[in-house]
């Protein structure tokens, strides 16, 4: 399991009143990708599952295990790029939040992905996005970390194991009570 650096987009944070008692922190989009190994599809068809990435939130929305702190985070997209494999076979993608850290009691929540097949791809297809829905996931990010399990089913992706880069983006709205703290 790897843990990702973050690209934020867009974080803005708003006090709700003078005296600063609380305070609303918006990010509509942080995503986060890495290289990692992909194993292979002995048949050149089914379904593999990826390692499960991590994505580290701690620079982003630090301060997340404190008390008087809650919101909500949403996965928002999948994102899976490779140099030298065609994407093209892809039929589905599936993901998972799961409980990060040894111990977790946070049950998998499965996510809903809605890829479809792009029409008249460039060829090689390089690069997919993936949209995605599903619950608040704030509970199991209160880690400061976000862990997915991603399986891909394929008609045609390699025999041997290869690299891509992996990666997610979601979206958080984050409320600080200062008086709880």
């Amino acid at each position: 399991m790897k843990t990702l650096p973050i690209r934020t987009v867009a974080l803005a944070a708003s006090l709700t009143a003078a005296g600063c008692l609380n305070a609303d922190l918006r990010s509509n989009q942080i995503c986060a990708s890495a290289p990692e190994q992909i194993p292979a599809l002995p048949q050149g068809s089914g379904t593999i599952r990826l390692p499960p990435i991590t994505i580290d939130l701690s620079s982003a929305l630090p301060d997340l295990t404190r008390a008087g702190v809650s919101g909500t985070v949403l996965v928002q997209q999948l994102e899976l790029a490779s140099t030298n494999v065609d994407l093209s076979g892809i039929q589905k993608v599936d993901a998972t939040v799961v409980g990060g850290g040894h111990g977790s009691s946070l049950p998998p929540v499965a996510l809903t992905c809605n890829y479809h097949e792009p029409q008249n791809p460039p060829l090689p297809l390089t690069a997919i996005t993936v949209p995605c829905s599903g619950p608040n996931v704030f509970e199991y990010v209160r880690s400061e970390q976000l862990t997915l399990e991603i399986t891909l089913t394929s008609t045609s992706l390699p025999a041997t194991s290869w690299t891509a880069s992996v990666g997610a983006c979601v979206s958080a709205e984050i409320l600080v009570d200062y008086t709880k703290l």
